[in-house]
């Protein structure tokens, strides 16, 4: 095999977080600029609009589904500490975020594998796609999975309830569908008090003791955000970094 007949595959699924609305514009990671690529490697991610893998630059590209591409999420942080661990290889982003989109089934526009024609329905049929498009001349291998959300399931007591069952299920679904048993999934804790219930309130508390009990699960793991500062229920840029650099270190850690 040469060295870049693997296409290592990251996923950032969620919803506004994982876009994220707080950086238009400014405050991009350290360390992107052309000398920075390093001799024959590049960040892709698959540009839904175009139907393309693209060479990744944050602030660009880096919100392929809406319509806001001057945000950049934490996948900025999580593929410029990649290279220093795999410069032999491509690191294609695949990145599906839509903001106001919970995880339970009940929510309007939701992401649980239980819904059809919902979020994950669509996501699944892009990396379908996605995957094929390299599949001819690259082996694409899912390496991790970033969830990164669930406020939307704050907003009544039963979806957070659900969590506990959904979330799980959310990644034994990504692994079996795309044969990707060994792939990692790490999930942003969502932070106590961004919720719309607020600080200390029962139903981000259960989602946040669902995404813990999901974390503790094998190939799985959870990151903390409470220390970070978000405003208008998002975080701001530099802790954008901060909070992709955690990711990226929880998954190597695995």
């Amino acid at each position: 095999m040469t060295a870049h007949s693997i296409a290592n595959i990251i996923l950032v699924l969620g919803q506004s977080n994982a876009m994220n609305f707080s950086t238009h514009g400014t405050g991009y990671p350290g360390g992107w600029t052309a000398a920075s690529l390093g001799s024959g490697y590049a960040d892709v991610i698959w540009n839904v609009g175009h139907q393309a893998w693209e060479q990744y630059v944050p602030g660009t590209n880096s919100d392929p589904y809406a319509p806001t591409s001057d945000c950049w999420g934490p996948e900025a942080a999580i593929a410029l500490a990649k290279r220093a661990i795999v410069p032999q290889r491509c690191t294609y982003i695949f990145k599906y975020a839509m903001g106001n989109t919970g995880l339970a089934k009940t929510t309007n526009f939701n992401w649980s594998p239980y819904s059809d024609g919902m979020a994950f329905t669509q996501f699944c049929d892009e990396l379908q796609r996605a995957l094929t498009n390299i599949s001819a001349f690259r082996l694409p291998v899912i390496d991790e999975c970033h969830w990164i959300g669930q406020e939307s399931d704050t907003g009544n007591q039963a979806d957070a309830d659900a969590a506990m069952r959904d979330l799980p299920m959310l990644a034994h679904t990504i692994r079996s569908r795309f044969d990707a048993y060994d792939m990692k999934f790490i999930i942003a804790r969502i932070k106590d008090g961004i919720g719309q219930d607020g600080l200390g309130g029962s139903k981000t508390a259960a989602i946040r003791a669902a995404q813990v009990a999901c974390g503790s699960m094998p190939r799985n793991a959870w990151v903390d955000t409470d220390d970070l500062t978000a405003s208008g229920g998002h975080y701001i840029p530099a802790d954008v970094v901060r909070f992709g650099q955690r990711m990226f270190a929880v998954a190597d850690s695995l």
